[in-house]
């Protein structure tokens, strides 16, 4: 099939209310921590492009082949933990919080959906607050509506509490919060065996808030409604949502991003590559739009950088690499220049409407679905198994001792690092010095025995040495009878 091709022309148009300029990055916007790993988005499910589930899914070489769930990511794994983290069987009846065992994140649950909003539960399904934070240094350059019954109170009651016994709960970024959304349900497009008081409605908007300013409208914050996983459009700080607490992540790398000089670019914390220019199949420079079916066609015949196995990206693919700390673009535009205004397709059909299919905008980082038969843009995507990845140990405790790894790589008495291929299984064995003990793991392992660890990202983790302690030894006088 030709492909259909439409190009854009692009008329800057300038609002009175924008208070940043084109391109500009604002300091501070709270961006959450990084994960290397998104779940998979959750489709099963192939369709054409006017809604017809295909069963089963195009071979290749046929229309509509390379959709997303004929490549499977990560499966998404829930662990419920009860309110001292120790784990739960999935059969639990109750549970306080849960651990994605693909982010690594921790996410509070909640109970006592009735229709009530009880305060004084701050765990409580129905409440609801305005978007409210005062640190200058994550709010977007506006603090929101502060006051009664805000998202600052709530986060300070479960850190004021040690709720599951931490003090780092805050609001989810909107990435963070795109994780939960599970494309292949519907109202609630979440899982429910795990987050079954989700509030959703099939009219209304029900939406959960997340810590992420809108950076042209800085009185807004983005948002997710969990009946179908949108986030079109962002709403005002004053406006009461729904909240759910996350803890945890990771710290991102100084430099994520990696221009390979070839036409593609590295995402270092995704193990993804990219397409550095939107697709221009006509090769006059321009970028070219459209339609879905086209777009799975192009990225399934693309043969860039030495490379076959191209793809349209799922939508998780294509949120991981939205920027939110800058707009227009909302993408960095150094590793991706010339990045349209327009959307651009994922290979995610939108579950409850089969004709539409998700797409992302790189000008806000709003997403929404629209008709396969439109025409829009597209960046491909593969991935990148050749990655290497650090592993860094550091040595804590009173005592000493030395760490050494199988594979080798790490052989060392001191704070020290490796660097391992990408899925390399290393097992690290710790020694204790004599006069000292081996006390156990911290970091990416727990325990005492030895430590193995996945290399499917940047890991860190410490080998804690102590001297044994010595017993006392106390003199027992007893008295004697005569």
């Amino acid at each position: 099939m030709g492909i259909t091709i439409l190009k854009f022309i692009h008329i800057p148009i300038i609002l009175s209310y924008a208070c940043l300029h084109y391109g500009q990055v604002l300091a501070g916007n709270n961006a959450g921590a990084a994960f290397s790993t998104w779940p998979d988005t959750g489709q099963t499910t192939c369709y054409d492009d006017i809604g017809n589930v295909l069963n089963p899914c195009p071979a290749e070489g046929q229309p509509f082949y390379g959709q997303d769930a004929q490549y499977a990511g990560p499966t998404r794994s829930y662990t419920k933990l009860e309110i001292n983290g120790n784990a739960l069987p999935e059969s639990a009846k109750s549970w306080a919080m849960v651990r994605d065992n693909i982010t690594g994140l921790i996410w509070e649950a909640k109970d006592g959906r009735d229709g009530i909003q009880d305060y004084t539960n701050h765990h409580d399904a129905d409440n609801i607050y305005t978007w409210c934070d005062t640190n200058p240094d994550t709010n977007g350059g506006n603090q929101g509506t502060c006051g009664t019954n805000d998202t600052k109170d709530f986060i300070d009651a479960l850190n004021g509490s040690s709720f599951g016994g931490h003090t780092d709960w805050r609001l989810p970024s909107i990435k963070e919060l795109t994780t939960l959304v599970d494309r292949s349900r519907y109202g609630p497009a979440i899982g429910t065996n795990y987050f079954p008081l989700t509030v959703w409605s099939l009219y209304e908007k029900p939406s959960y808030w997340s810590s992420t300013t809108d950076l042209f409208r800085q009185d807004k914050a983005w948002r997710i409604n969990f009946r179908n996983g949108d986030s079109e459009e962002t709403r005002l700080k004053l406006i009461r949502c729904h909240v759910r607490a996350v803890r945890g992540g990771q710290t991102p790398p100084e430099k994520r991003f990696v221009d390979n000089q070839d036409g593609t670019v590295t995402d270092t914390v995704t193990r993804l590559q990219w397409q550095q220019a939107t697709a221009d199949p006509s090769g006059d420079g321009t970028p070219d739009a459209m339609t879905w079916e086209d777009a799975l066609a192009y990225a399934e015949n693309l043969s860039l950088a030495g490379h076959e196995d191209w793809r349209l990206p799922d939508f998780n693919e294509l949120a991981s690499v939205v920027d939110y700390s800058r707009y227009d673009p909302a993408i960095d535009n150094k590793a991706f220049p010339r990045t349209a205004r327009p959307p651009y397709w994922s290979s995610t059909t939108l579950e409850a409407w089969g004709e539409t299919a998700w797409n992302m905008s790189f000008w806000s980082g709003g997403y929404d679905s629209q008709y396969k038969s439109y025409n829009l843009y597209m960046r491909a995507v593969r991935n990148h198994p050749s990655m290497k990845f650090f592993l860094t140990l550091s040595m804590l405790g009173s005592g000493l001792g030395s760490v050494a790894s199988s594979p080798a790589g790490i052989d060392c008495g001191s704070d020290c690092s490796g660097t391992f291929n990408f899925g390399t299984t290393v097992t690290l064995t710790a020694t204790a010095s004599p006069g000292s003990m081996f006390s156990g793991w911290s970091g990416a392992c727990s325990g005492s025995g030895s430590c193995t660890i996945q290399m499917d990202r940047h890991q860190a983790l410490s080998a804690i040495f102590n001297k044994p302690i010595m017993p006392s030894i106390y003199e027992l006088l007893l008295d004697q009878e005569p």
